[in-house]
């Protein structure tokens, strides 16, 4: 429900290991969704509808996972300050560039410049990423469809709404 880059460490043979579980809930498996009293999570990370309603699901998930995308091709948090002093929403760049057909440009600058294919590549990933993090949970991809939309660039891909500008003009519940 609230995991971010930093939460993903890697073992010596690379193998991803996800820490710091001081959200996580354990469901049974029949069950795929649940609601929480309290609003608990790190902005900018946190799905829009647990915000507005507690309501999370595996739906929430997916919201997590397109954040980490973006933060992994950007090399940036998804709340960070720039070398001019000015904040960015990560999300809300990402849709920027993509929307001009830029998503290339969301790479960080100290990377070397990218070919056609790798842009295509990162152009994909982008697109990818805003269908995981739209902002009603019906709207986004399930995991498998995502993984098949990053593995198959003969799949087409839907049109992704602008993001949710909630991580700092929202204010969460007490």
């Amino acid at each position: 429900m609230d995991l971010k880059a930093n939460d993903i460490l890697l073992d010596y043979e690379m193998n991803p290991k996800i820490s710091d579980f001081g959200m996580a809930r354990i469901l049974p498996s029949s069950r795929t969704e649940g609601t929480s009293n309290t609003i608990k999570g790190t902005s900018g990370y946190m799905d829009p509808e647990y915000i507005r309603s507690g309501k999370f699901s595996v739906k929430s998930d997916v919201y997590n996972f397109g954040i980490m995308i973006l933060e992994i091709i950007s090399r940036k948090k998804c709340h960070c300050i720039l070398p001019n002093g000015k904040m960015m929403h990560l999300p809300m760049r990402a849709w920027v560039l993509w929307e001009a057909g830029k998503s290339h440009e969301l790479v960080d600058v100290s990377s070397s410049s990218c070919n056609d294919q790798e842009a295509a590549q990162i152009t994909r990933c982008v697109h990818v990423a805003l269908l995981c993090i739209q902002d009603y949970p019906r709207h986004r991809p399930t995991m498998p469809d995502v993984l098949l939309m990053l593995h198959s660039e003969s799949v087409g891909l839907p049109t992704p709404s602008m993001p949710p500008n909630h991580p700092v003009c929202i204010k969460l519940k007490p």
